[in-house]
């Protein structure tokens, strides 16, 4: 970082009047000390049915864990990825002690919010198909109230899928449900070459 520019790691130079500057997230080595497989953010690498690759008796979600198949959009660490990561491991293990074939998991994001500050924010909507920014841009306190409503909705419809498991349903949710998704050893098998190119081995 310079005076009135960033200069990115292959040499490419980004002006700006003002740098925002998101340090991002940092994920515990607990998985990595405890022999799970992991990419190079110390993420557990899991399957479509959010299974370890190396520990298929574990299953991870959220921040901690990267599906090693991307499911239909690029996976962000967020809230609305985590919820929706948490929400599919749930249904898998349920699959798993009910003597079903889990399915795959997909998603797509509609919008990214960020808030500035308690009365600033941006929310950016977004192509469900391909992931690319559409021209609705919604800034100031109006997104972040609407990035709020969020938040307090995702609570809320945890507390209903006590007795109401139906009631969630996210955007792209069966956009891979045709993708079969294998038993253990074929997964391993199958992925076990693309798992040493996550970790850069």
């Amino acid at each position: 970082m310079q005076e009135g520019h960033a200069l990115a790691a292959d040499g490419r130079t980004f002006r700006f009047d003002a740098c925002i500057w998101v340090a991002g997230f940092a994920v515990s080595d607990l998985a990595q000390r405890a022999g799970l497989r992991v990419n190079e953010r110390r993420q557990i690498v899991i399957d479509r049915a959010m299974r370890s690759l190396s520990h298929p008796e574990v299953y991870a979600a959220g921040d901690a864990a990267f599906p090693l198949a991307e499911p239909g959009a690029p996976v962000r660490m967020s809230l609305y990825t985590a919820l929706l990561m948490g929400a599919h491991a749930a249904d898998t293990l349920a699959a798993h002690l009910n003597g079903r074939t889990p399915t795959a998991f997909g998603f797509s994001y509609a919008a990214l919010a960020l808030s500035l500050g308690r009365h600033d924010g941006v929310v950016q909507f977004l192509d469900p198909n391909s992931d690319g920014p559409l021209k609705y841009i919604i800034t100031g306190s109006l997104a972040n109230r609407l990035r709020e409503v969020f938040v307090h909705l995702a609570v809320q419809i945890i507390r209903l899928q006590r007795n109401l498991p139906w009631i969630f349903y996210w955007p792209g949710k069966n956009k891979l449900r045709h993708v079969r998704v294998d038993a253990r050893r074929q997964v391993d098998a199958g992925m076990i070459d693309g798992v040493a190119a996550v970790q850069g081995q």
